[in-house]
């Protein structure tokens, strides 16, 4: 037997003398609740019900449903196993790739603040809580991000003090030479970050481009590839409407079409360090579109594993809509590797849109082959002569 708070609209309290006041039933038989969140309460009277007696909780994943949505699943799978002492047939391991898959399969971008499986659920920003974590980790979080499958990290912007930076190089692993060295990296980066924001770069959400810059800052780090040049050519034909007698361009399918050459070269693996050269052209749905097939075509045959990393989304923002055509855009771009099941975003900015969207599509490429492939990409070149691996 579920009792519904149809419209969303009663209070903890009111679900708990409710529920505890109903008459016993037989073993076979369960009460139940189905909560909706108008008053953003369906988890907390969710959680009130089961307190006062109810076995049966209906929800749904992320909270998807009918007008502000229903109890988030995810939400109270987490708290009954994890805080209360309750189990549930769920595993709560599973919880933050169940969230994102479901999310998927219904074109939904994610809440990167929602409990336990947000992507910002378990990041820590500013200098002092970053400190606090490297000291004591239950600062400012009550469990261990794996215990619902999600992933801790420390997020660095202008808010961002050294402690901040060293907790990420000591995630990263790049903490060798000594702690002077290494605080004398991390006030480095730190003001190479502040630069970059200065200029409209936002790395929340591009952990992949802040742990390239971090090991860019690294001695003897060589990149795998780099992009020489690149040109881009979009075809357009335009057309006279006799409707409304104005002219159009690319209004009609197969009326553009846009074409990317990249010229790239990249470290061959015969542990020879030599560079090897190759120019690639491809077409695509737009000049980003021909610009990333160029690139991958490109660096396939250096880095198969390219093979299996698909671009999932692609964002632009205008910084400073007041400058109109010259206006600074952010492009970030989220990639998924379909054999580890791995996700990864990186930014870039600039007045040119292609230009910032082929920087984060770099980014991108690098991170896959340095993850996924984990190779140590470290060259014998003394980077403090100006020396480069490429001369």
């Amino acid at each position: 037997i579920v009792l519904c708070d149809t419209n969303g609209a009663s209070l903890p309290e009111t679900i708990t003398r409710i529920t505890s006041s109903l008459p016993a039933l037989p073993s076979s038989v369960m009460y139940g609740v189905h909560c909706h969140n108008d008053m953003a309460l369906s988890v907390a009277n969710s959680l009130a019900a089961v307190e006062a007696g109810a076995k049966v909780i209906q929800g749904t994943i992320n909270g998807i449903g009918e007008r502000t949505g229903n109890a988030d699943l995810t939400t109270l799978v987490a708290i009954l196993n994890l805080r209360m002492p309750c189990e549930t047939a769920m595993d709560p391991a599973s919880l933050t790739q169940l969230s994102r898959d479901v999310n998927d399969i219904c074109n939904l971008e994610g809440q990167r603040n929602q409990p336990f499986v947000g992507m910002d659920a378990f990041a820590h920003k500013g200098g002092l809580h970053a400190a606090a974590m490297r000291k004591d980790k239950y600062s400012y979080q009550f469990i261990e991000a794996s215990e619902v499958g999600n992933i801790g990290r420390v997020c660095m912007s202008e808010l961002s003090g050294r402690g901040s930076v060293m907790s990420r190089l000591q995630d990263a692993g790049l903490t060798g030479g000594g702690e002077d060295f290494v605080q004398e990296k991390a006030e480095l980066i730190l003001n190479r970050l502040k630069a970059l924001e200065s200029i409209g770069y936002s790395f929340e959400g591009a952990d992949a481009s802040l742990n390239l810059m971090m090991l860019h800052a690294t001695k003897n780090y060589c990149a795998p590839f780099k992009v020489l040049d690149f040109s881009v050519q979009v075809n357009e034909f335009a057309e006279t409407s006799k409707k409304h007698g104005i002219n159009k361009i690319g209004w009609d399918s197969g009326d553009e079409t846009s074409r990317a050459t990249v010229r790239v070269e990249a470290l061959i693996d015969d542990g020879t360090d030599l560079a090897v050269r190759k120019l690639v052209a491809a077409d695509g749905n737009g000049p980003v579109d021909a610009v990333a097939s160029a690139l991958k075509k490109a660096l396939e045959k250096f880095f198969p594993i390219l093979s299996d990393v698909d671009l999932v989304d692609y964002r632009v923002v205008i910084l400073d809509n007041e400058s109109a055509t010259k206006a600074v855009s952010r492009v970030l771009i989220t990639f998924a590797s379909t054999k580890s099941h791995k996700t990864w975003s990186t930014v870039s900015v600039s007045t040119n849109t292609i230009s910032a969207s082929v920087n984060a599509l770099v980014d991108g490429f690098e991170y896959a082959i340095l993850e996924e492939e984990e190779k140590n990409y470290l060259c014998d070149v003394d980077w403090d002569s100006g020396d480069s691996a490429w001369d």
